[in-house]
């Protein structure tokens, strides 16, 4: 029988994010009338919050508008949370995110942050379920960012 064992919080927390931050695209999963979409999205990190750009009209805004509880994927790493729509990249509101954006995707900031259409989307992290090696055994571990709690728990075949 598999048993979850407490880990440090803080250290997962500052390990995940430090991750997610150094990769540049990530799968974002929405879902709208039992219909699920996933696509890949050039996202960055602030404070412990994932965000990307994308134009209003495309699918994964409506899908948001109407069911904003999101997942995401990179690698090893499964993500839950909701999503909020902010407003186009160059809102004042949005300076942190646009001076960041711009360095980590130069591309896309100087094709698509802006044109008119252009929103930022924020996502708040709820629960992150993260497959790793520890000492060439597999380990799940869980971050449950809602109540600050980190556990760890072997994964065993049967």
């Amino acid at each position: 029988m598999n048993r979850n064992e407490f880990i440090d919080y803080i250290e997962l927390e500052k390990e995940t994010f430090d991750y997610l931050d150094k990769k540049k695209h990530i799968v974002l999963a929405t879902c709208l009338n039992d219909e699920p979409t996933a696509r890949t999205v050039s996202h960055i990190i602030l404070d412990n919050k994932i965000y990307f750009q994308t134009d209003i009209k495309f699918d994964k805004c409506m899908q948001i508008e109407e069911n904003n509880n999101v997942a995401l994927c990179l690698e090893n790493y499964q993500i839950e949370g909701t999503a909020k729509i902010l407003e186009h990249p160059f809102n004042e509101k949005n300076k942190r995110f646009l001076n960041k954006f711009r360095k980590v995707h130069e591309n896309s900031f100087n094709e698509y942050s802006a044109l008119e259409d252009e929103v930022v989307i924020e996502i708040n992290p709820i629960f992150i379920k993260i497959w790793k090696y520890i000492d060439n055994k597999p380990y799940i571990e869980y971050l449950n960012i809602t109540d600050r709690v980190a556990t760890r728990e072997a994964y065993l075949n049967p």
